[in-house]
């Protein structure tokens, strides 16, 4: 009978730790654009919603109370076009995009060395299709 004592390389697991730096930092640069991107248009999509909600509300009242109602409406439609302005300007969702395209290229990159795998696929392949 076998012991499970050791294992084998092929059984051990690989962390982040285990990539180069330069995975390391795609990684963590698409994270943090992707949550910048998502806090942005979480707040947004919030303004419209209250925006909506407020819209709703004018029906409701009449006087001084609908001159209130409207300024707030318009703070906070205002909020909402600052904020998709600045999500624009930053490109959060390209960094986000570029950076995880480039981990992940890091990282089959990395474990096709592993493996000592061509980087081109199997070299009989390449010969017969010659």
């Amino acid at each position: 009978m076998m012991s499970n004592d050791t294992q084998t390389p092929a059984a051990s697991t690989i962390s982040n730790q285990d990539y180069p730096g330069l995975y390391q930092g795609a990684d963590e640069a698409s994270t943090s654009a992707q949550k910048v991107y998502f806090l942005l248009q979480q707040i947004y999509l919030g303004s419209l919603i209250v925006g909506g909600l407020i819209g709703m509300l004018t029906s409701l009242l009449s006087g001084s109370e609908l001159t209130g109602t409207y300024t707030v409406l318009a703070i906070v439609l205002a909020i909402g076009l600052l904020v998709l302005w600045i999500g624009r300007a930053r490109q959060d969702d390209s960094a986000w995009f570029d950076c995880r395209a480039i981990a992940e290229s890091v990282k089959t990159a990395t474990w096709r060395y592993m493996m000592i795998a061509s980087p081109r696929g199997s070299s009989r392949r390449a010969r017969r299709s010659r």
